[in-house]
């Protein structure tokens, strides 16, 4: 544990910090790659006591325009694009020096296979990020990431019907969200993995209880179970 703590720290921390940094750790890599990270960037030993705090602070650390990228792309998911995130994001600046600075501060990695595409070092970094967000706001995100989706991909929107149920189903866009869950559920009974198919359309009967303006509820239901 010594030994990693000073392999991030070099000498940067005094020989008491990286006592308290290997105790505070308690063993848990994860753990204390981040009490390191926050000794290192916050110049204080108070030490938040779960990695989940830790993250958030880390997260409330950075500079306003990095925060914000790092917060949205959460809500994309795991990995994601360059070119998804700027449309979400509606700005006309370049994202690809944020997106460097991020990836220089080992919050994420870039795709050596797939260009322009990054992904979260941690997935609980993603999951602390994505809770950051209040609901409403979360929502809106949701329905803007379906929505360019949408657009980007207009002629290859089979490729892409589980992440746009999943962001409809998130913003609570039950009309579009029970299209694609039932599109997806088409998609996975043509590839034979009739268990998935069976879940996406019991999804859609789900969601179309909670579509209280639904018309033709009962027809869009029969459709529904004809296809399971």
């Amino acid at each position: 544990a010594r030994t990693l703590v000073i392999q991030l720290a070099g000498d940067q921390l005094v020989p008491e910090l990286v006592t308290l940094a290997v105790d505070r750790g308690g063993g848990n890599p994860l753990f204390l790659e981040e009490v390191t990270r926050t000794l290192l960037e916050s110049g204080s030993d108070s030490i938040p006591p779960t990695v989940e705090a830790l993250l958030r602070a880390r997260i409330d650390r950075l500079p306003a325009r990095l925060k914000v990228t790092l917060t949205t792309a959460a809500i994309i998911g795991q990995e994601f694009s360059r070119p998804l995130l700027e449309q979400v994001l509606g700005e006309s600046q370049d994202l690809t020096a944020t997106l460097r600075e991020l990836v220089d501060q080992a919050l994420l990695a870039e795709s050596e296979v797939v260009p322009d595409v990054f992904r979260f070092r941690q997935p609980l970094l993603q999951e602390v990020a994505y809770e950051g967000w209040l609901n409403h706001r979360r929502k809106m995100l949701h329905r803007r990431i379906g929505e360019a989706i949408e657009r980007m991909y207009a002629n290859r929107l089979f490729e892409h019907l589980e992440k746009l149920a999943r962001h409809f189903t998130r913003s609570e866009e039950w009309e579009r969200a029970i299209r694609y869950h039932r599109a997806a559920g088409r998609k996975a009974a043509t590839l034979c993995a009739n268990q998935e198919a069976i879940q996406r359309f019991e999804r859609a009967l789900e969601l179309l209880d909670r579509w209280p303006e639904a018309l033709d509820r009962d027809r869009v239901a029969i459709d529904i179970r004809l296809d399971l």
